[in-house]
């Protein structure tokens, strides 16, 4: 797992002056993850496939290559990045996948018959 931020800050930026403003998110409800050890989410893509996933919160961003779970879910996890990162007092978190180790090449994401090029969430 790499903090990639720095290069990847101004590829995020959709028109260069307001970040990510221009992404179709899917915001869920994501419960304290102290008791579970990972996150998930249903996306809808083919299980077995494997993506690099890319995970931002505040200006640090990592990515991991991630393989989809029998269900079609992603999972995160919590374990592979700093301790206490995901907690409630934490600011929201963006998640999105893609084909490349660069992060330019974005995987739609099919959720509940929508699609989404990421999900952003807050813990609660």
């Amino acid at each position: 797992m790499t903090n990639v931020w720095p290069a990847l800050n101004m590829a995020l930026q959709c028109n260069y002056t307001i970040p990510m403003d221009c992404d179709a998110c899917y915001e869920p409800i994501v419960s304290d993850p102290c008791v579970v050890p990972f996150i998930s989410f249903d996306v809808g893509l083919a299980p077995g496939a494997v993506y690099f996933l890319w995970v931002i919160q505040g200006d640090h961003a990592w990515s991991d290559s991630t393989t989809i779970g029998a269900g079609g879910e992603v999972f995160i996890s919590t374990s592979n990045y700093p301790v206490g990162l995901f907690n409630p007092y934490a600011n929201y978190f963006k998640v999105y996948l893609t084909t490349d180790a660069a992060g330019l090449n974005r995987v739609d994401l099919t959720i509940n018959a929508e699609i989404y090029t990421c999900i952003v969430f807050k813990i609660v």
